[in-house]
């Protein structure tokens, strides 16, 4: 069964499944199970803006407060969360590499949290920052060093 065309921006007429619609979202992170024309199906695990740590004074109150864990590559800081979802903040420093090696970390680290999200207990603010050796790091191993981090948090006691 398919829904009504709809019209996109382009002009181009798009035809959306009606049993589909119900598990879509929005690229702006409304979950109200609409369509993105603009950008085709989106999965309903996207990384919106309320979950992500944004303000200085997030980050800041997450390092007086948060535990610290960390591996070779990367370091976690996390405390239990203020808002009622895990948010995620991403601290990677020039010192690491150059723009196109930062953004490929930030986004291990984005796809790491979409996929341990469901398993973490509870709501958490967590910071993940990369150390000068993740540049060097192929994909599999970045997301088992994450992995291994989140895994942890979710693991730890609710402060």
């Amino acid at each position: 069964m398919v829904s009504a065309d709809s019209q996109s921006k382009n002009g181009m007429c798009l035809r959306v499944p009606a049993d589909m619609t119900s598990i879509l979202t929005r690229k702006s992170g409304i979950r109200d199970g609409r369509f993105a024309e603009d950008r085709g199906y989106v999965s309903a695990s996207t990384f919106t803006k309320a979950d992500r740590l944004r303000k200085r004074s997030e980050f800041l109150y997450l390092a007086e407060i948060g535990r610290r864990i960390q591996n070779r590559y990367f370091v976690a800081v996390f405390a239990s969360g203020r808002s009622d979802r895990s948010r995620l903040g991403i601290t990677v420093t020039r010192r690491v590499g150059n723009a196109v090696h930062r953004n490929r970390i930030k986004r291990w680290i984005r796809e790491c949290f979409r996929r341990h999200r469901a398993r973490l207990q509870g709501t958490w603010d967590i910071n993940v920052i990369a150390k000068n050796g993740a540049v060097n790091l192929a994909s599999e191993d970045a997301y088992r060093c994450i992995g291994e981090l989140f895994d942890e948090i979710s693991s730890s006691q609710t402060d």
